[in-house]
């Protein structure tokens, strides 16, 4: 039984994995967080389905079209060059092998023929709207899954009931027959009903839980007997209101619950130690939705909102910190293939955090973390916590640009920059830093070599290391400078002159780039963080990489490298997140934005 759950889920997971790659082009997006949706705009645009979700819900799913996904997929030439390649069919043959011999293994085993599955019930189940919902039970340990189907073909809604109820009783599972306000309930058990599933078929519905009295809910939901669904729920419906309609999918998730039960209750034939351990993170109460758009393409749009009363102060100072406008955005370079900026915490703040968390998941890895830092500390002769961290922030941005290939050792390209209230206390410690970080080096005989250069009448401080690879060794450096109130250091020389170019207004800036500028449009002005990525570029420096490593080591794997190479090549995708503080709830907000297209040719 729990088998027959778990695929259903993974088939909602994946439905919202594929909706990410399917588009045949990406059209203008722009962002609507400005308006707030009315609450009659809200009602009218809901689906049906959603009214049917109990309100107390902790985790909710839900696809409201994936027809559109089916048809879009066999527009698709993408998808047809990806089912040619003869990784996919290797891939795909040994997919139908597998299945072949465990329906024989079923069949041997309860001496019925089982039947593969009727892929086209399988879409007509899907095909119109789905929701898969995490409700809590009435034991703080028992969490329930249930599920509502909106088929799209009512008039095989009977064959559908008869798909699920066939794969119940090849699981092996006692079926029986109930009833409940005069609807019919198939009861589906195994051993002494230690494990029971049921089953409706109600208005045009096709409904499951695995516990009775949530599914009779379910019925007075769908019957109209009750109008409390989730749908109408106060929590929901706030951050539902600031996210546009539209939406062909939706996942809603509550913070706060302690998801380590859930796992628990939903999975107990799974070894404990496997399972997420999510004890020990800050307490975050409110209410995260995050919708998906299919339009020449396909969009996500996230918000977050924290009960800041209730949620740990150590978290939300992150989000209530006073937003400006990114300041170090004027430091990250055009060409920048991933860049976080923010203004938030001090670095101190941030690192007590983390180390409270470490402590808290794996009381090892924050002894391991604490014990690397006070060996620095002891090699440098000054104190990170008390003297360092403070001087550093609020102002932070870290970018990377890539991979240089100038050597014959591949070499990353990236750089940080932070405000500081006593840069020239960093860029002191910093040759030592440098010392300590490049002394793990494999060969203990190689030595670091310091030296200074000046740039447009700024020093740079430089600590080099030079690496046998080949004829002419690699060198590996670490560079860093004071530029007015900021602290650059980055990966080579190269990068710090960027910088300094950038915060002197001499280098072109990401935030001016067409992409960066077209995703970010709308955005608010004071916001606390943004983080940009985007996938094309650098899967085409990863890609790199492993081409190199199929040359040496894996000949035989180059045509899943290429595979994977025809996969993500034509995907371009970008998103930004931002924390900041909702101007009139006070709440603590994240929102993010995301967008993905498909170069189909």
């Amino acid at each position: 039984m729990k088998k027959a759950l778990i695929i259903v889920v993974i088939l909602l997971i994946a439905g919202f994995a594929i909706s990410y790659y399917v588009s045949e082009r990406f059209g203008t997006w722009t962002t609507h967080h400005k308006r707030v949706v009315t609450k009659a705009e809200l009602q009218k645009a809901a689906p049906k389905l959603l009214s049917y979700v109990p309100r107390s819900t902790a985790l909710c799913v839900h696809v409201i079209d994936i027809a559109a996904l089916k048809t879009a997929i066999q527009k698709s030439n993408y998808f047809k060059q990806i089912s040619s390649t003869p990784f996919w069919q290797k891939t795909v043959s040994e997919a139908e092998k597998e299945l072949e011999q465990s329906l024989k293994d079923r069949s041997l085993e309860t001496a019925v023929k089982v039947e593969p599955p009727d892929l086209g019930l399988v879409w007509d189940f899907v095909g119109e709207e789905l929701a898969l919902a995490v409700v809590p039970g009435r034991a703080p340990d028992a969490w329930i899954i249930a599920f509502l189907a909106k088929v799209k073909k009512p008039t095989r809604l009977n064959k559908i009931t008869k798909l699920v109820v066939d794969a119940m009783k090849n699981e092996g599972l006692t079926v029986e027959e109930t009833k409940y306000k005069g609807q019919s309930i198939t009861t589906a058990s195994k051993g002494a009903k230690s494990e029971v599933f049921y089953l409706c078929q109600t208005h045009g519905l096709l409904t499951g839980a695995n516990d009775l009295t949530t599914l009779q809910s379910i019925i007075d939901l769908v019957s109209g007997e009750r109008k409390d669904g989730l749908a109408t729920d106060a929590d929901y419906t706030s951050v539902a209101s600031e996210l546009r309609p539209g939406h062909i999918g939706e996942f809603y998730m509550k913070l706060g619950v302690d998801w380590t039960s859930v796992f628990s209750a939903l999975a107990k034939d799974v070894n404990a130690s496997s399972q997420p351990k999510m004890g020990g993170m800050p307490k975050m109460v409110g209410d995260s939705l995050t919708r998906f758009y299919v339009k020449d393409g396909v969009q996500f749009e996230s918000y977050t909102a924290l009960d800041v009363k209730k949620s740990d102060a150590k978290i939300t100072k992150f989000y209530t910190s006073q937003p400006n406008r990114l300041p170090l955005l004027s430091a990250v370079p055009w060409g920048s293939t991933m860049m976080m900026a923010m203004n938030c915490l001090s670095a101190k703040d941030t690192y007590d955090l983390a180390i409270d968390s470490a402590s808290s998941q794996n009381p090892m890895a924050a002894v391991m973390i604490t014990g690397f830092i006070t060996e620095l500390e002891k090699n440098i002769g000054i104190s990170i916590a008390n003297d360092l961290l403070p001087a550093v922030g609020p102002d932070i941005a870290f970018y990377y640009r890539g991979i240089s290939f100038k050597q014959d050792l591949p070499l990353p390209e990236f750089g940080f920059v932070c405000s500081s209230t006593d840069p020239p206390k960093l860029l002191k410690a910093f040759p030592k830093i440098g010392d300590y970080l490049l002394s793990f080096a494999k060969d203990k005989a190689l030595k670091a070599e310091h030296k200074s250069i000046t740039y447009k009448d700024i020093p740079i401080q430089v600590v080099q290391l030079a690496v046998p690879v080949s004829k002419k060794p690699a060198k590996i450096s670490i560079a860093a400078a004071v530029v007015d109130k900021y602290f650059c250091v980055g990966f080579g020389a190269e990068q710090v002159k960027t910088m300094i170019d950038c915060l002197k207004h001499g280098h072109p800036l990401l935030k001016d780039q067409s992409q960066y500028k077209s995703i970010s449009e709308g955005y608010p002005e004071t916001v606390n963080q943004t983080v940009y990525l985007d996938f094309d570029a650098f899967w085409q420096q990863v890609k790199s990489l492993l081409e190199l490593y199929a040359q040496v080591n894996a000949p035989d794997k180059r045509d899943a490298f290429q595979f994977v190479d025809m996969l993500l090549k034509p995907v371009k995708t970008v998103f930004v997140t931002s924390l900041y503080e909702h101007p009139s709830s006070k709440t603590a907000v994240q929102r993010s934005y995301g967008q993905v297209k498909i170069e189909d040719e």
